[in-house]
């Protein structure tokens, strides 16, 4: 038995023991395997010995191709580049840079008044609809997760990070600021303050008719009841 492949064996010396497996499989099955690098008789020592040889250069291959990446992006990001991928809400990208995008910043500024408001952001998504502001992904609606996200994006404030996950390394990138610190301060107290009620609620085991209403007039902590 024959098998031709030009490219898809190779492809598994990424993944040893799935290399392994198909190996010992051919083996089993006197199978010749043909690939760009020759033809290979798995049961023959000598062409064990060279498709081993063909596999690990190619392993070592690809390790240095992804390390060369890794880095290339690393440094892109050092110098301002744009790390990949669609650009946050609010943003465009011009020569590989984060730039405001005028017409989504001003719906950002009014999410974040609303909200700092004490509108709920469920009166918030339904502005949006109604006024036929586009999100990036969803079909034409907004969704409560993308407006959270939108209320604790700190591109806003003109800087985010990237996380290195091999290296651990952590960078801070600076971009475009378009929201004021107030405006965004006022919205993160109040989404601590959310935070920290539905925590109180999740450990209260009995309802208690003025438990959303009642607030230490110290600190501002929820009062819990207990009996």
């Amino acid at each position: 038995m024959v098998v031709s492949n030009t490219c898809g064996f190779n492809r598994l010396s990424r993944n040893d023991i799935a290399q392994q497996t198909i190996k010992i499989s051919l083996q089993k099955n006197n199978v010749k395997l043909y690939t760009k690098d020759g033809e290979f008789d798995l049961n023959n020592p000598h062409d064990q010995f060279m498709k081993t040889v063909f596999d690990a250069m190619s392993q070592f291959d690809n390790a240095q191709r992804t390390e060369r990446s890794r880095l290339g992006k690393l440094n892109k990001i050092r110098s301002g580049s744009w790390m990949g991928g669609p650009p946050p809400y609010g943003y465009k990208i011009e020569d590989k840079m984060l730039v405001e995008n005028a017409l989504e910043s001003q719906w950002i500024k009014k999410i974040y008044q609303w909200y700092a408001k004490g509108e709920p952001t469920q009166f918030i998504k339904s502005q949006l609809d109604s006024n036929g502001v586009q999100p990036r992904r969803a079909k034409g609606l907004w969704t409560l997760g993308s407006l959270q996200k939108i209320l604790k994006n700190t591109h806003f404030l003109g800087y985010y990070t990237y996380t290195d996950k091999k290296a651990g390394e952590t960078i801070e990138c600076s971009c475009p600021a378009f929201l004021d610190q107030r405006l965004w301060n006022a919205a993160q107290d109040r989404r601590e303050k959310i935070i920290e009620r539905k925590g109180q609620n999740n450990r209260t085991k009995r309802f208690y008719l003025l438990r959303d209403f009642m607030y230490c007039g110290h600190c501002g902590t929820p009062h819990g009841w207990s009996h």
